[in-house]
């Protein structure tokens, strides 16, 4: 893969999970008013998930030798836990 395509593929993966950031400081100061413990240990959440996660799946990809499946399968499971968002 060349490197210019990698880094398309990065970018664009990043930035899914930064148009969602703006979008949570209003929805959590509906629900909790006054209250930003909530928006912290959402955002704390995900970063630990992406943290052991990564890992995990990088050694389940390395032992299967499906890689482009599983990239796959987990683009399509991110893209519809983004869509459930809204």
């Amino acid at each position: 893969m060349a490197p210019a395509v990698a880094a398309c593929l990065v970018f664009f993966t990043m930035l899914s999970s930064t148009l969602l950031i703006p979008a949570l400081r209003p929805f959590f100061a509906t629900l909790h008013p006054g209250e930003e413990s909530g928006l912290y240990l959402f955002m704390t959440v995900n970063m630990l998930g992406a943290i052991i996660g990564a890992p995990l799946l990088t050694r389940l990809a390395d032992a299967s030798g499906k890689r482009a499946l599983l990239l796959i399968a987990c683009c399509v499971v991110d893209g519809a836990f983004l869509f459930l968002c809204p």
